[in-house]
């Protein structure tokens, strides 16, 4: 009877315990799924009040100046066959003819040579003068880092002949980019025009990146998760469709190749094939185990 009462007792015991480390289990696993989406919809609030820098135009005046005179400098998209930014150069006097010829150089501190740019000869009077197709090249940052690849210049414009301008006007027509205008510094002086700002890229496209490849990755882990070789070979092309099929849905983002990007799609490839050799000659290992 006292044994009765014992293995009775001692049962009981270890479903509580079982229990117990269950409840504990699928707490730690709930409280870790509430803040990873607690995480994530933070990073979400972020990245969409980030939007509010697309398409921005800010600008930085003299003080004590009020007569209405500005230079614009436009970004509008990154270069596809180099580091730069192509865009728009604008000049405006405030009603005062603008210089005939005028020139405008482009420098900075990232070691490629200085960018002339040279006016259209007229003989009219012209009040604003538009440079098009202007490169400027960032202090740092490369396409090669995308979603990674913001970029920051530091440049210096010399106009020729010298003019008298009061405000400096940056505007970020680039797609995929934010600007802030926290990060714009300017300073302007009768011989030159000193800029600095950051172009950053689009936290949404960014989460976006980073989601897409965590989604496909997780897919890929679960393939192998099956026991059935027949079906991992079906399993593995859509896997691999998948992977490649991240860079489809962000190539208008994407300028150059390769990148960052598809660095990381490259590696888990081959993993991912190496995965599939490693399945196939187990099972084919197993197969000859149970024959012989």
């Amino acid at each position: 009877m006292r044994d009765s009462f014992l293995r009775f007792y001692v049962s009981v015991r270890d479903r509580v315990f079982a229990t117990g480390r269950s409840f504990r289990k699928s707490m730690l696993t709930a409280t870790a799924s509430i803040i990873f989406a607690a995480g994530l919809a933070l990073v979400l609030v972020q990245a969409w009040r980030a939007q509010d820098g697309v398409e921005r135009t800010c600008e930085k005046s003299v003080p004590g100046r009020e007569d209405f005179s500005y230079v614009q400098l436009s970004p509008t998209k990154q270069e596809a066959t180099g580091p730069g930014f192509k865009g728009s150069l604008y000049i405006y006097l405030g009603g005062r003819p603008v210089p005939n010829p005028l020139s405008v150089t482009i420098s900075g501190d990232q070691g490629y040579l200085d960018s002339l740019y040279n006016s259209k000869t007229s003989t009219e009077e012209i009040f604003g003068e538009d440079f098009d197709d202007v490169v400027i090249i960032p202090s740092s940052g490369s396409h090669r880092n995308f979603p990674f690849d913001s970029a920051h210049f530091n440049l210096r414009l010399e106009i020729d002949p010298k003019i008298d301008i009061s405000t400096l006007r940056i505007a970020n027509w680039v797609p995929g980019f934010v600007f802030d205008c926290d990060t714009m510094r300017v300073s302007i002086s009768a011989d030159n025009i000193k800029i600095q700002f950051s172009l950053y890229r689009n936290p949404l496209v960014q989460l976006a990146a980073i989601v897409l490849t965590i989604a496909a990755v997780a897919f890929a882990v679960l393939i192998f998760r099956s026991k059935s070789t027949e079906a991992i070979s079906g399993a593995t092309a859509s896997s691999f469709f998948s992977l490649w099929s991240v860079r489809s849905i962000l190539s208008s983002q994407i300028q150059t190749f390769p990148t960052l990007l598809d660095l990381a799609m490259l590696t888990m490839s081959i993993v991912l094939l190496a995965a599939v050799f490693w399945r196939v000659a187990v099972g084919f290992r197993s197969s000859s185990d149970v024959n012989s």
